[in-house]
């Protein structure tokens, strides 16, 4: 069933415009919130609008309806067209068989359930590896923006080269806990 969401999602106006006012809701209520406010700011300070990290990535119900929402409409439809893949699709799966025929028969299951998803061949995605760092442009700076809560707090902003083993390791949060 969920596979069948996946590869032939209805994608109604209606369903989209109920989703544009909870996107707009939860906007809202968490814009006041110096985290959210940091990040718009950190958004804000990538020099080069083309990488990843300058992109809004939230939504309100002015950017989402900008260009109108039948634009939005074709947009949301397009996007899954486009991007909907089973090469770029992973499934986990939590189980409670026991432990002899798990194996078997999930792998059966998931794959009968899941073959109805499209594989276009699109490959991985890069986003944005190899390009020039987000906060390059930006090392000599320093930003102060006024808290909404009566407290300081100091961020330190590292820029790193993307290494998938670094990734995995996830040694940037290890040396950020650290500092």
């Amino acid at each position: 069933m969920l596979a069948n969401l996946l590869a032939h999602p209805l994608l109604k106006a209606d369903a989209i415009d109920r989703e544009i006012n909870a996107i707009n809701s939860e906007f809202e209520s968490c814009f006041a919130d110096d985290t959210v406010r940091s990040e718009v700011l950190l958004t804000e300070l990538v020099k080069d609008k083309t990488h990843p990290a300058s992109i809004f990535g939230w939504g309100n119900l002015e950017s989402l309806t900008k260009s109108g929402k039948q634009s939005l409409y074709d947009d949301v439809r397009k996007f899954h067209s486009e991007y909907y893949s089973a090469d770029r699709m992973c499934v986990v799966v939590q189980t409670k068989l026991p432990t002899n025929q798990r194996i078997d028969t999930l792998k059966h299951w998931i794959t009968q359930s899941f073959s109805v998803i499209s594989n276009h061949n699109l490959g991985k995605q890069n986003f944005g590896i190899g390009r020039k760092l987000p906060y390059e442009d930006s090392l000599d700076e320093i930003v102060v923006f006024n808290s909404m809560k009566d407290y300081n707090a100091v961020s330190f902003v590292f820029n790193f080269t993307a290494s998938t083993e670094r990734m995995r390791l996830k040694t940037t949060f290890l040396i950020g806990d650290l500092l």
